[in-house]
């Protein structure tokens, strides 16, 4: 070869079309459902691990309805972004982007500089600084207020478990192996056995 290439890749891509394969994509979400199936697992061995899902179930429907608005509130800025920057940005160029791109926001990856740059004046950086804070301050308040009332109402229904007795223990198997050794193994030691009695 006269021409070779000066940087040769040494692990090239085995899928050059951009379009994922549907198969690779089923495989991805089959492994994942299958490995976050260890929490459900966990939940029934040690009940003291279930207060995630426990907190996620107590507030499902305040969360879907949360949800509700909050999807209703983005999709009404990704249009007006759409409108105001699409022609010249291409973060914005179509719905489906604008979207992304304000969900990205919410994480802090954004470029005012950019919208400036793009922009006659400062009304799109005013639009976007509202957009953040509504988004972050008002409706991710509103979604951690949502869980701590969830989790109160939770802690309290298992402080009323516990004094009345119905509780389970919250170490599932770890409680009941620890109190099979201390009955049949540390009882019958010598010494130490004959003080716990």
């Amino acid at each position: 070869n006269p021409n070779p290439d000066p940087n040769p890749n040494p692990h090239p891509n085995p899928y050059p079309n951009p379009n994922p394969n549907p198969n690779q994509i089923y495989l991805s979400l089959c492994v994942c459902i299958q490995l976050l199936k260890i929490i459900k697992f966990t939940n029934v061995l040690i009940p003291k691990m279930g207060l995630m899902t426990a907190v996620l179930s107590k507030g499902l429907m305040d969360l879907l309805f949360f949800g509700l608005v909050f999807g209703i509130s983005m999709f009404a800025f990704a249009m007006m972004f759409y409108v105001q920057l699409g022609p010249v940005m291409e973060d914005f160029n179509d719905q489906p982007a604008s979207f992304i791109s304000l969900a990205r926001a919410l994480f802090g990856d954004f470029d005012i500089d950019e919208i400036l740059n793009n922009s006659r004046g400062y009304t799109n950086a005013v639009l976007f600084l509202t957009y953040l804070f509504v988004a972050v301050f008002i409706m991710l308040s509103m979604f951690l207020a949502i869980l701590g009332e969830a989790q109160a109402n939770l802690r309290d229904e298992q402080r009323e478990a516990k004094d009345s007795g119905e509780a389970e223990p919250e170490y599932g198997f770890i409680h009941t192996g620890r109190s099979w050794f201390v009955e049949n193994v540390v009882i019958n030691m010598p010494f130490v056995g004959t003080r716990l009695k």
